[in-house]
């Protein structure tokens, strides 16, 4: 016999910063997008490690570079990233619903032509 003790049904857990992270972290890595969570956490992280003169001055420069447009390029091509990502999950989503209408429309002609009920695989 176990010598755990026996949860019960009603334990809550409360939430923490910790548990947020690794939530986050596993639905970035189901989803495809870690790379993208792990650059923002490390410009986040960068950010609050500036102290207030670096920051200021890292700022001055961002908008220096938007007066001459250099940093235009850059923002075109992250837009255009984000585009390609929207349309690749959009195209995804509807793949999977067309397969899963396909399947089910096969599965209504066997079982026409065999005459009886099909099982699931589900």
């Amino acid at each position: 016999m176990s010598t755990r003790k026996q949860k019960s049904q009603n334990n809550y857990c409360r939430p923490n910063l910790w548990g947020m992270i690794r939530d986050i972290g596993v639905a970035s890595l189901n989803k495809g997008q870690f790379p993208l969570a792990l650059f923002g956490t490390i410009i986040i992280i960068l950010m609050l490690k500036l102290s207030s003169d670096d920051a200021s001055k890292l700022i001055f420069k961002i908008v220096t570079l938007f007066k001459s447009m250099h940093l235009v390029g850059w923002i075109l091509s992250f837009v255009f990233v984000i585009g390609w990502y929207m349309n690749t999950r959009k195209l995804r989503r509807l793949h999977t619903s067309e397969m899963r209408r396909i399947a089910q429309e096969k599965k209504k002609l066997q079982e026409i032509l065999i005459g009886k009920k099909l099982k699931t695989s589900n």
